[in-house]
């Protein structure tokens, strides 16, 4: 009898052991965090972005009421110089367009619009990183010309992958119901001009919108637009796509023209965005709907050969119907397929934004997008003395992470869906989102996450009271198969920081900066994959 108890006793205190075990919150040993000390946090400047990292440190971008600022981290993320942006020319306030680092330096461009001459100048100045000092004079690299205050053009820039070419894009004034007009610009490593052409777009203003635009290692230029069937402005209902993107090519110095149009006939793009691969290919990608609501039916794929110019690969693939629904309740299924059979809609997943677009070496392609959309909730209140308050809430959602892996062909070799809820208000979800790493054929992603969510409810019944409320961040590693761990990198809890994602950004093929603020202020660090 004695013997039984014994036994009873050693296996209860093992099982007792391994639910510990189980339950108790413990760091990944994937990764290395390594924490420069903790910085007073100016509230006049705040950190706004990373700008580049070298062998010396990095190199990131404050802004705030003292003007705008770039601060170097030295190796070990503690502030080593600083410098505020000399956004100024002839005693006139200038605007900063964009901070490039090209070719080991960085490159400041602003504008200065004069409106007596009605004139809208772009410049660029070259900033030594070694000691963050000016490197030679500022340069007018560029003008608009405008007749009304109304429209007084744009401007914006793009990099070679191999950092060879730039462009500088000029949105120059147009008449009403006219074809839009740019200005291109496209510089060497050294900042000599290689090209310079004014174009008009094949395609009238109103029926007509530019999304994006790139340059090649070859000093090409491509510019990606949506064209209307209809007035861009319409907000009709319909059954069929009222639009069709094109990728308008600028070769030989803007003396060849060639117009790819992007098209999935009666499905609607609802997504897109494109590359210039290291071969100088064209690779297009993004998701489509068989709708006109928000959701997303499949990924489509689009390769345009860099020689030939001609369509290598054009393809759509529908996601298959256990990848939509991976994660939804049995209601939401069984609402979906009465919708299916009553109003003839298939069933798609929510609506989500493509966040990140990775070119694989072989020509194929992986999309990352992440379900996010914002509830607006209004509340009217009447006092007894007759006077009404209204009051507006907002309410930001961060949920699922979606990766979509294509191959050279088109097709779908895998996609994997992320479980993630995030939710906050009134802050504009500064602590969600996520951040991503690339590594060989690894991806991470760095997000946070509530015990409450990453545990189950066996786990935190388990669990100490302080460990049911942490606040973590996770690192999730995915594979070359799709298959993903998910993992802790961090118990905020424990040191009282915030870590915020949206901050975090790769510096290293295995490295990834981390920023956190606390009560007690700011800190940087470095993440090193193992």
């Amino acid at each position: 009898m004695n013997k039984i108890i014994t036994a009873l006793f050693f296996l209860t205190a093992t099982i007792q052991m391994y639910s510990q075990a189980r339950t108790q919150i413990e760091m990944t040993d994937k990764a290395d965090l390594k924490w420069g000390s903790v910085m007073k946090i100016d509230k006049k400047m705040r950190f706004q972005d990373v700008l580049a990292h070298d062998k010396t440190g990095s190199y990131i971008l404050k802004t705030g009421r003292k003007g705008k600022s770039i601060e170097k981290l030295n190796n070990n993320m503690m502030v080593e110089n600083s410098m505020i942006l000399p956004l100024a020319y002839q005693k006139k306030e200038m605007d900063l367009e964009g901070l490039v680092y090209y070719n080991e330096k960085i490159i400041m461009l602003s504008s200065l619009n004069d409106r007596k001459l009605k004139k809208n100048y772009l410049f660029y100045q070259v900033i030594n990183p070694s000691n963050l000092s000016l490197d030679g004079s500022m340069k007018n690299i560029g003008e608009i010309p405008y007749e009304k205050r109304k429209f007084q053009g744009a401007f914006g820039f793009d990099i070679a992958a191999d950092s060879s070419s730039m462009l500088l894009f000029f949105e120059m004034p147009y008449e009403k119901d006219a074809a839009e007009r740019y200005s291109f610009k496209v510089m060497d490593s050294k900042l000599d001009e290689v090209w310079s052409q004014e174009v008009e777009l094949p395609y009238k203003e109103q029926f007509f919108t530019v999304k994006d635009s790139e340059v090649s290692s070859k000093g090409d230029v491509f510019v990606l637009g949506k064209e209307y069937n209809e007035d861009k402005n319409s907000k009709a209902m319909r059954d069929l796509p009222n639009y069709k993107y094109h990728i308008l090519g600028y070769y030989n110095k803007g003396k060849k023209i060639v117009d790819y149009e992007v098209s999935l006939h009666d499905k609607f793009i609802k997504s897109v965005t494109f590359d210039i691969n290291a071969n100088g290919n064209i690779i297009c990608s993004g998701f489509y709907s068989e709708g006109y609501g928000s959701g997303i039916k499949g990924a489509f794929f689009l390769s345009i050969d860099g020689v030939s110019r001609k369509i290598n690969k054009e393809s759509y693939k529908e996601f298959d119907e256990a990848f939509i629904t991976e994660g939804w309740s049995d209601r939401e299924i069984n609402k979906a397929k009465k919708k299916q059979v009553k109003k003839d809609k298939a069933i798609e997943m929510y609506n989500y934004d493509l966040r990140d677009f990775i070119l694989r070496k072989d020509g194929g392609v992986v999309l990352l997008a992440e379900q996010y959309f914002v509830r607006v909730v209004t509340t009217t209140t009447t006092e007894a003395n007759g006077n009404t308050s209204t009051r507006t809430t907002y309410h930001y959602y961060y949920n699922d992470v979606i990766v979509i892996n294509i191959d050279p062909d088109g097709d779908i070799e895998w996609a994997t869906k992320i479980d993630k809820y995030q939710h906050s208000v009134n802050d504009g979800g500064r602590l969600s989102s996520f951040a991503l790493q690339v590594k060989d054929d690894m991806m991470y992603l760095v997000y946070n996450e509530s015990a409450k969510q990453y545990f189950d409810k066996d786990e935190r019944s388990e669990m100490k009271g302080k460990d049911k409320r942490s606040y973590l961040t996770l690192l999730v590693s995915i594979d070359n198969r799709g298959e993903y761990e998910k993992e802790i990198l961090l118990n905020n809890s424990v040191d009282k920081v915030y870590t915020v994602p949206k901050l975090c950004e790769q510096i290293a093929k295995n490295e990834m900066l981390i920023y956190s603020y606390s009560k007690k202020g700011q800190k940087f660090g470095t993440m090193t994959l193992e």
